[in-house]
């Protein structure tokens, strides 16, 4: 069973959501699919030596009281 990784963040879900998009465009991971609706974003990391190894992960936003938790979860693709 795959672990889920979480962080909160001291901000809105709309500007968490654009850093994530960023964060993964610029470390070169393939963005499958990007809904801002309801704040998910899957992307595929590619085959790699180097850490997560090829996996299909899913950053999915959730709007707490003042913050925002991400939580990332995935398979190896």
């Amino acid at each position: 069973m795959a672990k889920n990784y979480d962080k909160s963040f001291q901000s809105n879900p709309e500007t968490v959501y654009e850093a994530c998009r960023k964060v993964i465009a610029e470390n070169g991971y393939n963005i499958i699919n990007s809904n801002k609706d309801d704040y998910t974003i899957s992307f595929n990391t590619g085959r790699s030596m180097s850490s997560w190894h090829g996996q299909d992960l899913t950053v999915t936003l959730f709007a707490e009281a003042h913050h925002t938790k991400a939580v990332v979860g995935g398979s190896i693709a």
